[in-house]
């Protein structure tokens, strides 16, 4: 593919920050196992990103208002975040505003007293961000794409709702 090899030629530090993500550490991510899947299993961090249906992915507790008032939360305090856990924490505290459980052994113990647990409140801006329920690391994907990418991706989402 002509077209995508001259973007990552042009897009030099863009691409190395992507193919980085989740490979450090003990368990180096295994995703990629040929230059072919690149297109197919990380779309989501180039220009040729598209939304698919992904609300049979949501928890059915979850309803559409629901989803636009996280997106919308998200919109409103998501700001760069110099790091994972000051972004995570700032998670915690917009999931606890819309009950949901932060801490899991409680959420297992009273699922009905909760919207959902940490799990649900941040797959809905996994698949706001990436339209798949499994992907790289969200805060990463978040940084490298950056603010404005962010702050669009919610837009079309809502759109799309």
């Amino acid at each position: 593919d002509k077209d995508f090899a001259d973007y990552l030629k042009n897009n030099k530090n863009y691409a190395i920050e992507v193919f980085s993500i989740d490979r450090g550490g003990d368990k180096p991510r295994k995703d990629l196992s040929k230059w072919g899947e690149v297109k197919t299993k990380l779309d989501y961090m180039f220009y040729f990103y598209n939304y698919k249906n992904i609300h049979n992915i949501i928890n059915p507790q979850i309803d559409k208002n629901m989803i636009k008032t996280i997106l919308n939360k998200y919109a409103k305090t998501y700001n760069n975040y110099a790091t994972k856990q000051e972004w995570f924490d700032s998670l915690k505290v917009d999931a606890t505003e819309l009950n949901f459980a932060v801490n899991n052994k409680e959420y297992k113990l009273n699922p009905e007293n909760y919207m959902g647990n940490m799990a649900d409140y941040c797959l809905i801006i996994r698949l706001m961000l990436t339209g798949k329920a499994d992907s790289l690391d969200i805060y990463a994907i978040s940084k490298i794409i950056g603010q404005d990418e962010v702050n669009d991706r919610i837009q079309r989402f809502l759109e799309a709702l």
